[in-house]
């Protein structure tokens, strides 16, 4: 299957995954393809879910030929980021809702 991926700077570029592939194989070929760290890379299904479990199936994950995932490169650092997927829900806006 061919994912788009959707960077937060507007960039838009495709990725060939496996249809049994997973989150974890989906971050491993980003960050081969755009010379990425894996560990500093956040996946969001285009419901503005983090796609957290690297051994999920992109398929179960709701993914499908076509799908643009959004991406998002955490910056380096010690930064408190295992906060930020705990406060995920709370600040993230859902495509077409207003707060």
């Amino acid at each position: 299957m061919k994912v788009g991926i959707e960077m937060l700077t507007g960039k838009l570029f495709y990725v060939e995954a496996e249809d049994e592939a997973t989150v974890g194989g989906l971050k491993r070929e980003i960050a081969r393809k755009e010379e990425l760290e894996e560990s500093r890379l956040l996946l969001v299904d285009c419901s503005g879910n983090l796609l957290q479990d690297d051994d999920r199936a992109l398929a179960a994950s709701g993914c499908c030929d076509g799908s643009i995932i959004r991406l998002i490169v955490l910056p380096v650092g010690d930064l408190a980021w295992p906060r930020l997927l705990e406060d995920w829900d709370f600040f993230h806006v859902h495509d077409g809702e207003r707060g």
